[in-house]
């Protein structure tokens, strides 16, 4: 390499650009053509160049194609609220008509809400689509429920609502903990959270059914089966979550102790209940109306077991090849 290089490699940026004299560009072509070094370093740089703008490109083609769907999703949302809208107006009118009171049309009115929110939501949000249609839906769930139960003279409202945000807990809380704006707070206590709030809610659920039912022996009976209900699911979540051991050696475990849970379940709850505790009969041999639910106990104390060590001895045999 010698000087002349040195300069038009200097001057090739320019070159490539269009913004070098007459004089400067003629010279860079002319070198260009008998020097192989120079032409494979404007060869990269012209290279570059074009991969930049077709980056840019790109870019700007999506960016109008995401400002497309955008308009076309708010205008097919406002064209179903439209649509939604119909019968809310023809209820109205025939309530106003009739003069027999307004309670039906609250009840299609958030009804024809709730629908929205499961339709609509998705279309108009720019972000965020699950979390916004979960909630939204939610909230509208607890709305009609409250207005159902006022136009209905009841007062089963709080049972209703505690039972469905628990259900809804149950099933859609580990999405939400995993989407984007929720995990970053969480990190690595999603698990923790969910139990946690099912736990909550679970709870909730039962002193709304207790207030509702108002019988004597109810207290007694919710504590017993909450008992029996969260005691082991949050032994198995400790287990699966922090036990430090192998997956398949957990998972052994966990079916080890969820048999004998089983097991044992209806004997704790009679001694619980103040009842005499029995524990169960083992009569593989002889099934009938006495001995059924007794047979099934055992049989599903001797799966987990069974379960349980197999597991456990493969995750050792896994542990050893390793």
């Amino acid at each position: 390499m010698n000087k002349t290089c040195d300069i038009v490699q200097d001057l090739l940026p320019l070159y490539l650009d269009g913004i070098c004299s007459d004089a400067s560009r003629q010279m860079v072509t002319e070198h260009l053509k008998s020097c192989p070094s120079c032409s494979r370093m404007w060869q990269q740089l012209h290279n570059n160049e074009i991969e930049t703008q077709l980056r840019t490109e790109t870019a700007g083609v999506v960016q109008r194609q995401a400002a497309f769907f955008k308009r076309r999703s708010a205008f097919a949302g406002a064209i179903v609220a439209g649509i939604l809208m119909i019968p809310v107006v023809i209820c109205l009118i025939v309530n106003l008509a009739q003069g027999t009171g307004m309670g039906w049309f609250f009840v299609v009115l958030v009804s024809l809400l709730m629908a929205a929110s499961l339709i609509i939501t998705p279309l108009m949000m720019p972000s965020h689509k699950c979390l916004w249609t979960l909630g939204l839906s939610s909230a509208a769930l607890m709305l009609l429920l409250g207005v159902c139960c006022l136009y209905s003279g009841g007062n089963w409202f709080f049972v209703a609502a505690s039972a469905s945000l628990f259900g809804l807990s149950v099933v859609f809380l580990p999405f939400v903990v995993k989407s984007r704006p929720v995990r970053n707070h969480v990190r690595n206590k999603k698990g923790l959270l969910c139990m946690a709030v099912d736990t909550v809610l679970y709870l909730l659920m039962m002193v709304c059914i207790g207030l509702f039912v108002r019988t004597p022996g109810y207290p007694r009976l919710a504590l017993t089966i909450s008992l029996c209900v969260m005691i082991p699911a949050w032994i198995v979540f400790v287990i699966l979550r922090y036990l430090p051991l192998r997956r398949l050696a957990r998972a052994g475990i966990c079916c080890m102790f969820l048999g004998f849970a089983l097991f044992i379940s209806d004997t704790i709850a009679d001694m619980a209940a103040g009842r005499t505790a029995v524990w169960p009969g083992l009569s593989l041999f002889h099934w009938s109306y006495t001995t059924l639910e007794d047979n099934i106990r055992w049989l599903v104390l001797f799966a987990g077991l069974l379960c349980g060590i197999v597991l456990i001895i493969i995750s050792i045999l896994r542990g050893k090849k390793k």
